[in-house]
């Protein structure tokens, strides 16, 4: 190994991969740990005979097993329909660990596997490359990332400001520390190769600047985490340059952490990668460090000593961090309040449903209006999805064709919010003409969905903002930005693509082609395990709506707004069951018969 030419190259690229650099000792026993603390994958095949949703592997995005101090996590395209819990026909993908990926903290091996990572030409290449005689241990993990594992292939970041401690205060691109990545079995095969932007870490306040701006923040303090850099943001010259870095058994890889990289999926069906990813500092660097519990922070300290690692001190998040948890934790009550307040029953008795004049399709959860029947679907969740989880006045299937359960002409005004993106296009027009046939002469027809052109205008801007509400929400915080706009509308069939494949459809097809491509993929569809009422089936735009109730027969149609309405009643802001979902996002529109 010639230390200066990797120097060399590492200052230049702010990545160098050594090759055969792990002792074979040092290999065999790290091959024998991980066959021993991780699971085998075809082990996971007979962790669910029951085949249920509600195991801990389906709950979350990630979950921490006590038992034996692994943290699992990943959600793999097939199971996103279910928000993670399983495959929509869940016996098509019956291994638990499929799409997984293990994590132990270093901290939890032992001490003879601890000690061999830290082997000395390790440790010397490390100080080299921070141009330091002394070296300061950050953190580590031993991982196995599971066949199908998803990854984050367009969704790349810099790991640098995930060590100092929530504060956000821009560093000099001289301050950083580096990610060593220790490959125990490669990654061929497609087994999760690292993609990198070599010399990117050189650009850091350029790429800092563009996320600012799409998000509509200031670039004077930093934005680049794990969830804000999106593919689409980067510029387009550094796209160009992306390269993906395929290691053999043995080798390392080390990255400077204003490097921009992404960790891509495991596109093997049958083999796992093994690695070990441990970070460096320079020691007394005072920015970079973790806050750990006194008791981890005193056993870490003890396990480094005989390596001459130091560690860095115990501090607490930074009043910024702490601020930020405050906030998080008001909205989080405000939410809570909001959705009491929606679902009290209302002070005004509840008319007999054959006396009420109006309809609601599509009502939700716990609809007591007092003038209002509420419609909708209630079933299992396991086959309906996880948020049908309410019973309702009228129970109907709007996808069914059948006619509504009412007589002609029977209501002064019909509303529905946030409903007829779960339908496929036949169904919406089938459920248009019902609900002409119900209404009364000059009865109004209200409805707000979600308005695609204000979505697309948006990412054609790279306007990140304008997605704050959805993109950290359920598994729309594992997609691609164009997988979760597409979501919205095609929900039943955007996971049969990966993210390369819808960003290079759009940028070829354009907005209308795109649109139209995947609405006749979702409306063709016919897959009842995919098409549950959870999902989104149709976009809408004022175009298209406008279409579809003049075809209906409605003859005046108007945008409206939020708090307009020809129905007083759908209009008055004191009707807290109106006109509240996501309002920046919606578009309003009314058609009279």
């Amino acid at each position: 190994m010639n230390l200066n030419n990797d120097l060399k190259n590492f200052k230049t690229d702010g990545y160098v991969l050594l090759k055969s650099h792990v002792p074979s000792s040092v290999m065999e026993t790290l091959k024998n740990h991980h066959n021993r603390v991780f699971p085998n994958f075809e082990d996971g095949i007979n962790l669910n005979p029951e085949k249920s949703r509600e195991i801990s592997f389906y709950q979350n995005h990630s979950f921490f097993d006590n038992n034996t101090k692994t943290r699992f996590d990943g959600i793999p395209l097939e199971h996103r329909i279910f928000r993670g819990q399983g495959s929509p026909n869940i016996s098509d993908t019956p291994n638990v660990y499929y799409g997984k990926r293990a994590s132990k903290n270093l901290i939890d091996l032992d001490n003879q596997t601890f000690d061999c990572i830290f082997y000395k030409d390790l440790l010397e290449a490390s100080s080299s490359l921070l141009e330091t005689n002394s070296l300061s241990y950050l953190e580590g993990s031993a991982n196995r990332t599971f066949p199908r594992y998803p990854g984050f292939s367009t969704r790349p970041h810099i790991d640098t400001y995930g060590f100092t401690y929530g504060n956000n205060t821009i560093l000099e691109e001289d301050n950083y520390f580096i990610n060593v990545l220790i490959y125990i079995n490669g990654s061929d095969e497609g087994r999760s190769p690292t993609l990198i932007i070599p010399k990117s870490h050189k650009r850091y306040h350029e790429v800092n600047k563009a996320v600012a701006n799409a998000l509509n923040l200031s670039d004077k303090t930093n934005h680049i985490h794990q969830a804000e850099l999106y593919w689409e943001i980067l510029p387009d010259d550094m796209k160009e340059n992306i390269i993906s870095v395929n290691a053999d058994p043995g080798d390392v890889l080390i990255i400077n952490s204003n490097l921009v990289h992404s960790i891509t999926g495991n596109d093997n069906y049958t083999k796992h990668r093994d690695v070990v990813i441990l970070n460096f500092a320079k020691e007394n660097a005072g920015h970079f460090g973790k806050a750990r519990p006194e008791d981890d922070f005193i056993k870490m300290k003890a396990k480094l000593m005989p390596h001459n690692l130091s560690l860095s001190n115990l501090q607490k998040p930074s009043l910024l961090k702490r601020i930020s948890n405050i906030k998080t934790t008001k909205f989080i009550i405000k939410n809570i309040l909001n959705r009491i307040k929606i679902s009290t029953p209302s002070l005004n008795k509840r008319l007999p449903l054959d006396e009420m004049p109006y309809l609601n399709i599509g009502s939700g959860t716990h609809w007591n209006d007092p003038k209002t029947i509420g419609l909708d679907i209630n079933g299992d969740p396991s086959d309906m999805g996880v948020r049908n989880k309410s019973l309702c006045d009228v129970e109907f299937d709007l996808s069914s064709k059948e006619p509504l359960p009412f007589s002609d002409n029977r209501f002064e005004g019909v509303y529905t919010s946030h409903t007829f993106e779960h339908l496929a296009d036949h169904n919406a027009k089938h459920c248009f003409k019902e609900i002409y046939r119900v209404l009364k002469s000059k009865g109004t027809f209200r409805i707000t969905v979600p308005n695609m052109d204000l979505y697309l205008d948006a990412y054609d801007n790279k306007d990140l903002s304008f997605f704050n509400w959805i993109r950290q929400k359920n598994v729309y915080a594992v997609d691609s930005w164009l997988r979760f706009i597409t979501r919205e509308f095609a929900g039943a069939v955007v996971d049969d693509y990966t993210d390369e494949e819808l960003i290079d459809m759009y940028k070829n097809l354009g907005r209308s082609k795109y649109l139209n491509f995947f609405q006749k993929e979702q409306n063709e569809c016919l897959d009842s395990y995919k098409n549950i009422p959870d999902i989104h089936k149709s976009f809408w735009t004022p175009k298209k709506m406008t279409t579809f109730l003049k075809e209906a027969g409605f003859k005046n149609i108007y945008q409206s707004e939020r708090f307009k309405s020809n129905v007083k009643h759908f209009g008055n802001k004191k009707n807290t069951g109106f006109n509240r979902t996501r309002p920046a996002i919606s578009l309003y529109i009314e058609g009279i018969k």
